[in-house]
């Protein structure tokens, strides 16, 4: 499963604004990190110059990967409410930040 291409398909990312959408330069990187969940969970978004995008979701309860965001075996309650709200952020982002 490879939820960041399904949502930026055909989509040219706007390098100009990602930040003042919120991301930050870091290490030829662009970085955003926002909480989902009643801030249970951290996603982290990454863009680098070639426009590859990935991202992960941390469960903070457990200070770890939440590693069931990229499972396509995985389907649960708790695995679906955070793909949903990953697949909301990262929309956010394409809205805001392609051409």
């Amino acid at each position: 499963m490879n939820i960041e291409r399904d949502v930026f398909k055909r989509s040219a990312i706007d390098f100009v604004v990602l930040e003042r959408y919120g991301f930050v330069f870091q290490k030829g990187i662009y970085v955003f990190e926002t909480l989902i969940l009643n801030n249970r969970f951290k996603v982290v978004v990454s863009i680098d110059n070639n426009s590859f995008i990935s991202g992960e979701v941390y469960d903070l309860d457990f200070n770890d990967i939440f590693l069931n965001l990229h499972a396509d075996a995985v389907n649960n309650k708790l695995t679906n409410a955070v793909r949903d709200e990953y697949k909301k952020v990262l929309t956010d982002i394409k809205d805001c930040c392609t051409r």
